[in-house]
């Protein structure tokens, strides 16, 4: 008779899929798609508090593509498809570029990008959009 995963293995499985699926996203947005960055973080985003909810930074990759969707859609946003693009690759560049065997550099990723870069993004976005 098998023995159920231990609490570590499975936990040890969930964080190893939920960096795959953090690249697989980050992938799609630099990828050669006709589909908008907007699109895909809607589309993908959900995953994250579903599947990997109990993932470290589930919560948090769900809240970061979300933040990139808003550039685009949220009503007191700078609405625009544009800086929505840019900071979803930006994001997805940077995820590309980390050693996912350092939890360091992923605590960092996250710290960086809320709230920080995204209130710099909301106020460039907000500033170009006030001036037409």
């Amino acid at each position: 008779m098998t023995e159920p995963p231990s609490t570590a293995t499975r936990e040890a499985d969930i964080e190893l899929r939920f960096l795959d699926a953090m690249t697989e996203v980050a992938r799609t947005v630099l990828g050669p798609t006709t589909q908008s960055t907007y699109l895909t973080a809607n589309e993908e985003a959900g995953q994250f508090v579903i599947e990997y909810v109990d993932a470290h930074h589930g919560r948090d990759a769900y809240s970061l593509w979300m933040e990139v969707s808003d550039l685009f859609d949220h009503f007191r946003g700078p609405q625009s498809d544009q800086l929505c693009d840019e900071e979803g690759r930006k994001a997805a560049r940077k995820w590309l570029s980390l050693d996912l065997t350092s939890e360091r550099e992923i605590d960092a990723y996250f710290q960086q990008w809320w709230p920080a870069e995204f209130a710099r993004a909301w106020d460039q976005g907000l500033a170009v959009a006030n001036d037409k």
